[in-house]
């Protein structure tokens, strides 16, 4: 595995890992390689089997294939049971940095829209009606606010200078703290998609006219942050900061000033 995952934390009952974007947790049926249960058999091989399913071994909870970011994974069936049970309950607090198409205005905003799958594309999820789909709830805060410029060059904006910005016609983006209280697949995206501000680089929910990021290879979507109790009461909270490529894509803007 070109990038391999990192350990951030480990006890007798759970591992903290920080998945590099690229891989996906676990086999899909297609005889896929390079997964995260995969590098974690080879490193914990008495995990194997761990929750019933021998494809996902210790997975208690997953992270989209392209998303970077924190992962829990039980090393034995009664850790697996207390984290999947903390994770129903809504225990769990869960963070993540999303850059977004788009201003997004107001400084922080709810999304209760429940989900289901798409008819149109079976790799996709929709936004649907209460009766017909899961229920789901996403919180955001806004950090700041970026613009692509009519050469190319991504920039660092205040909020005050979006409206100037914007009157040129050139694309504004927002940095988000995301926080989710339900774990749907793919529900960031789907969600922020269904207010009009889809994850910068994602090519699944993308709008059709939405212009690219140069340099962005991936949706920029990351796991930062993970709270919660361990089996034996202690309550825990783990951080991990931005990987290299999404580090980079924004530390590009720091030293560029939008055009008069």
């Amino acid at each position: 595995m070109a990038n391999n995952p990192k350990i951030i934390y480990e006890n007798d009952d759970m591992v903290v890992v920080n998945k590099p974007a690229g891989i996906l947790v676990h086999p899909t049926g297609k005889n896929e390689k390079n997964t995260l249960v995969g590098w974690l058999m080879v490193k914990y091989p008495n995990i194997e089997g761990v929750g019933g399913n021998v494809l996902r071994s210790g997975i208690v909870h997953r992270l989209d294939k392209d998303t970077s970011g924190l992962m829990i994974v039980a090393k034995n069936d009664v850790a697996y049971n207390w984290f999947k049970s903390q994770f129903k309950n809504r225990k769990v607090v869960k963070k993540y940095l999303a850059l977004v198409y788009g201003q997004i205005k107001d400084a922080e905003g709810v999304i209760s829209s429940s989900m289901g799958r798409s008819h149109k594309d079976w790799r996709k999820k929709n936004v649907v009606d209460i009766l017909s789909g899961k229920k789901a709830r996403t919180r955001y805060n806004v950090l700041r606010y970026y613009a692509l410029l009519n050469d190319g060059k991504f920039i660092l904006i205040e909020k005050d200078e979006v409206i100037g910005v914007g009157q040129k016609k050139l694309e504004i983006f927002t940095l988000l703290d995301v926080a989710i209280e339900t774990g749907r697949t793919h529900q960031i995206r789907v969600h922020l998609k269904s207010i009009g501000h889809p994850v910068a680089g994602d090519p699944l929910y993308k709008f059709k006219r939405q212009k690219e990021l140069l340099g962005l290879t991936r949706q920029f979507l990351h796991s930062y942050y993970l709270q919660l109790q361990l089996p034996d009461g202690e309550a825990m909270s783990f951080e991990a900061g931005l990987p290299d490529d999404l580090d980079c894509f924004l530390r590009q803007s720091e030293n560029l000033k939008p055009q008069n």
